[in-house]
């Protein structure tokens, strides 16, 4: 019978998005959060991680999610 490798661990603790600082936001109607930077990198490595991506069924559009993600990640690197 042949050995089985076991799984690697998967991170599934989510990057936090950066927001503006409350005492910013009460002086102007502008974007709460901030958006991703480098973290966007890390947040992208743990969704292809995903042994069973519910992306796919849930998107209204039909976006190969997980391909499209490697795809952005392969121009950005």
């Amino acid at each position: 019978m042949a050995e089985t490798k076991p799984k690697p661990k998967l991170n599934k603790k989510a990057v936090e998005m950066a927001k503006a600082r409350a005492k910013e936001r009460v002086k102007n109607f502008s974007e709460v959060a901030l958006g991703y930077n480098e973290a966007a990198l890390e947040e992208a490595a743990r969704c292809l991680q995903c042994p069973n991506p519910q992306c796919k069924a849930g998107c209204p559009v039909e976006v190969p999610i997980p391909q499209f993600i490697k795809w952005h990640r392969e121009r950005l690197c």
